[in-house]
């Protein structure tokens, strides 16, 4: 692996810490915007979430009992979760028809979320429960895994409300520069195209890279010719 690899692989994992930060605990992710323990267990390529709590130890517990639910080896075997965590600290998400998609009840929006390769990769919240659906093919697509809902399609792109997503495939805004991210993936390999202040202009990016690398316009409603590359 050169250099400019590991700058992209340190950069692509910069989006996800920006959302979540990482707990001593298997399953259990800080959530910086809630400001609760998230507690969720990947199986079988599914990822089932066990809600949000104010305790850190209360999550973990909270992950074993999924892990006993879905009967396979618990994730933090030192933890006892015999007694259950309190039920006023949790923040309780309810199933959606979509894969990767949970109603928020606190937020009263749909939470939107990819595991893949034992990390979760957060999407966004949306108020239509279909458009979260859109973005989480379009996790998909960026991860170069196969769509969690075919039968959605992801032509029209869905008005994201948490303001670290776009609009744009391969775009994401990066809360701490304020400027938008560009990434394409292709044959399992991360191609970074640079940062923009416009999020248009990082959308034009997108589809220059894939135009160099030979593959199909992750966006092929705009132009490909970025107005000014910032950093």
């Amino acid at each position: 692996m050169n250099c400019y690899q590991s700058i992209a692989i340190i950069a692509f994992c910069y989006a996800v810490v920006v959302t979540y930060s990482s707990s001593q605990y298997k399953g259990v992710r800080w959530h910086n915007r809630y400001k609760k323990w998230v507690a969720t267990v990947c199986c079988n390529n599914k990822q089932f979430h066990g809600g949000n709590y104010l305790n850190e130890l209360d999550a973990a517990k909270r992950v074993n009992q999924l892990c006993d639910e879905l009967m396979i080896e618990i994730k933090n075997p030192e933890v006892d979760h015999a007694k259950l965590p309190p039920r006023n600290q949790t923040v309780t998400c309810s199933s959606s028809k979509y894969k990767g998609v949970v109603w928020h009840k606190q937020h009263k929006k749909w939470m939107t979320t990819v595991c893949w390769n034992s990390k979760q990769f957060s999407g966004g919240e949306y108020r239509d429960e279909l458009d979260a659906a859109k973005r989480v093919n379009q996790l998909c697509d960026e991860l170069e895994i196969k769509r969690k809902n075919p039968e959605v399609d992801t032509v029209l792109k869905p008005k994201v409300i948490n303001s670290t997503s776009s609009q744009y495939i391969g775009v994401t805004e990066t809360n701490k520069i304020k400027k938008w991210r560009t990434v394409v993936h292709c044959n399992k390999k991360k191609y970074e195209g640079g940062y923009y202040y416009d999020e248009q202009d990082a959308a034009k990016r997108v589809n220059q890279l894939c135009d160099e690398l030979g593959i199909e316009r992750k966006n092929p409603e705009v132009d490909a010719m970025p107005k000014s590359n910032t950093i």
